[in-house]
């Protein structure tokens, strides 16, 4: 997998044959096509980027890399400089705030005493003059002699060709010098620019320039007639020339463009994850996310592909400084259809895309009230879509129209009173069931009879930051806090299996297959994060793997029928765990859990809390009858069933299904503690005693209200 990085194109150069850039720690060399065709890596962030005919060179913030052009790292040298200057294995630098230096052949000598500020930018006159640029002055430095120019503006950029020295202020103008007998004599003065200028090259008799707007200015210098390449798509951080034009673009893109005008397709895009919300999805091979806003990336190999949800058509930066802009928050790709749920500080939408001729046409789409917080498929006769926010929950179904048209419309729209914290959809012997999560309870409802019943009732209530999921009638959330908790409950037997692991935050859980939950966390003050695999079909902890670090976010990805965990730093995305692989990677460590060895148990292992039950019958059935009551004690009903009471016929409904919860057969819960003995009657008075009495408060309880 491909290691896509950011800060793409801060350096751009054109040498021979091959456009050279970098991307935090990686030398990226691509043809003139921008194909990638070599990647170099070192072990810092490069500030710095030279090629000539011998060599490559990389500068860090403490050392310079020196490769061969075959890509053989020749030496490493360690130097801190500032602005440098290469001409072959003579570099010439600003450093510590006081001195220019040289560096030759591992040796610093000192070119000239200098003190100035950190704003100073230097270049090289004819290969032997300095000059450089600070504050309002143009310094040139001939032979010891000190040649100063001073301008009404504070200068912010600087580019040296020949005898040309191109210069711009801080207002975006333009101011070319030319360099004859020890005089700079200012030969072009233009203003195009509404911002300070990033770029400059000089090639022939033009000038080329590029900034914030996005627009790429041709200059003669002449005549000073003008020529424009707009729209390149966002501010313009770097620049280089030769038959083509190739900028480097703040939305992490390299793009060529054409001197001749035509419209180009070619680019290379890096990873673009600024916006607030990270969502992935992994499908045949690709790596699908969040882009710049209104736009998903597509992560296939080595190469990303952006899909426009929100047609937009930023020229610049300053379209995306809108206050109010739409973002996607959540996305799902099902079959040959996206939905997306987009989001603003006040407005939220589902909009509905098809795959039409490779790419996403939008079909529908629907304001909600609220943000949407997730989505569910389940395929009956067709496709149905769940969406589910804080307090609504909508079904989605394709119909066709009176006109003909196939179009999506809701099914079924409800308002909760209660927090909804997760929904699942299920298939129940052809008919749909909706499970809806809430703090203290599970329910479930089914669309087609308008019924519902509490299907469970959590031991732990979710907190704010719990996580949950629902795989193979197997609920999972986590609890956190000083001695954080996993929580296992069975749908079908309802016996919940509560799991002490010793974490204290737990910041993700997701799907990794039709077998496995994964959970994300991490003990207080240990950098490195675990990734908790939960087994969903024995309904236990199967492992705890060890990161090396913490990552922004981790999630699955399934490459060449390799199943990987993926993590995300700076936009940088890395494998941190090979399942199939039986060789550990060096940075990880893999702590399996021994369940068949008596060991000590450490901090990080499971602590499995199971209560000891007499294998006394009559004892089996009080404990059973004692927790149901304990469980009936703990929930204000009144209260619960009030607020879900838009979803019922009416409380005498409500009043039946609880008579049916507490008549339930406690088989399940006999085969589960695996007590094979048939249980003989218990002492009839007191039990039939106990159940009368409490149906009976719960009929004066709903039946008076």
């Amino acid at each position: 997998m491909e290691e896509f990085g950011d800060k793409l194109g801060t350096d751009i150069i054109f040498h021979n044959i091959y456009i050279f850039s970098s991307s935090l720690d990686k030398i990226l060399i691509f043809d003139t096509n921008l194909k990638l065709q070599h990647t170099i890596k070192v072990q810092q962030i490069i500030r710095n980027l030279h090629v000539d005919d011998l060599q490559i060179c990389a500068l860090t913030d403490e050392i310079l890399y020196i490769f061969s052009q075959d890509r053989t790292l020749l030496k490493k040298i360690k130097l801190q400089a500032q602005s440098p200057i290469w001409k072959g294995d003579i570099i010439y630098f600003y450093s510590n705030k006081k001195q220019a230096f040289c560096q030759f052949q591992n040796k610093v000598e000192i070119l000239e005493e200098y003190k100035q500020k950190d704003s100073i930018k230097i270049q090289l006159l004819l290969n032997k003059y300095i000059v450089a640029i600070d504050d309002n002055q143009l310094i040139i430095l001939d032979e010891g002699v000190k040649i100063l120019k001073q301008m009404p503006r504070k200068f912010t950029q600087l580019f040296v060709q020949d005898n040309y020295i191109a210069t711009s202020d801080e207002s975006g103008r333009l101011i070319v010098f030319k360099y004859e007998q020890k005089k700079a004599t200012i030969i072009l003065q233009e203003h195009w620019h509404a911002h300070p200028i990033n770029c400059i090259i000089i090639q022939n008799e033009s000038i080329f320039t590029s900034g914030k707007e996005g627009v790429v200015v041709q200059w003669h210098l002449g005549t000073g007639r003008k020529a424009f390449f707009p729209r390149q798509g966002s501010e313009i951080i770097s620049m280089a020339l030769k038959d083509e034009i190739f900028v480097g673009l703040s939305n992490n893109r390299i793009q060529k463009v054409p001197l001749n005008g035509s419209p180009t397709h070619q680019y290379w895009q890096g990873i673009q994850n600024n916006s607030k919300y990270q969502n992935y999805q992994s499908i045949d091979g690709r790596i699908i996310t969040n882009g710049i806003s209104g736009q998903l990336q597509v992560l296939n190999g080595q190469f990303i592909k952006n899909i426009d949800v929100l047609q937009q058509n930023y020229v610049s930066e300053v379209g995306a400084q809108i206050k109010d802009q739409l973002d996607i928050s959540k996305f799902l790709f099902v079959d040959q259809y996206l939905f997306c749920a987009v989001s603003s500080q006040n407005l939220f939408q589902l909009i509905f895309l098809e795959l039409v001729d490779n790419n996403y046409i939008q079909t529908t789409s629907v304001n909600y009230q609220e943000q949407i917080y997730g989505f569910d498929t389940i395929k009956s006769d067709q496709l149905i879509l769940l969406t589910y926010g804080k307090y609504n929950i909508r079904m989605w179904k394709k119909i066709t129209s009176e006109r003909g048209n196939k179009i999506w419309t809701c099914i079924f729209n409800q308002q909760q009173i209660n927090e909804v914290r997760y929904a699942k959809l299920q298939n129940d012997k052809g008919s749909i069931r909706l499970q809806i999560a809430f703090d203290q309870s599970l329910i479930v409802f089914h669309p087609q009879t308008n019924s519902i019943r509490i299907q469970i009732v959590f031991k732990k209530q979710l907190q704010t930051d719990s996580q949950i999921i629902i795989q193979n009638n197997l609920i999972i959330y986590s609890t956190p806090g000083k001695n954080g908790v996993i929580s296992l409950i069975d749908l079908k037997t309802q016996y919940q299996k509560i799991i002490s692991l010793k974490f204290q935050t737990f910041t993700q859980i997701f799907e990794i297959s039709d077998k496995y939950v994964a959970l994300i966390a991490q003990i207080e003050k240990v950098n490195d994060q675990h990734v908790i695999l939960v087994d969903t079909h024995k309904q236990q902890v199967n492992k705890i793997i060890q990161l090396n670090g913490s990552y922004e976010n981790v999630f699955f990805h399934l490459q060449n029928n390799v199943n990987y965990l993926v993590g995300l730093n700076q936009n940088q995305y890395q494998i941190v765990y090979q399942f199939e692989s039986e060789k550990k990677s060096s940075y990880i460590q893999e702590m399996e859990i021994e369940t068949q060895q008596e060991e000590k148990q450490q901090d990080i292992q499971p602590i499995i809390e199971t209560t000891k039950i007499n294998s006394d019958n009559n004892a089996l059935k009080r404990y059973v009858l004692s927790e149901q009551q304990r469980q009936l004690k703990n929930i204000n009903f009144q209260d619960y069933f009030i607020n879900q009471s838009h979803l019922l016929h009416s409380l005498k409904f409500v009043t039946k299904r609880i008579q049916e919860v507490l008549k339930c057969d406690i088989d399940p819960q006999v085969q589960d503690v695996k007590i094979q003995d048939k249980i003989i009657e218990l002492d009839q008075t007191q039990n039939v005693t106990n159940k009368k009495l409490q149906l009976t408060d719960l009929k004066r309880l709903f039946l008076t209200n």
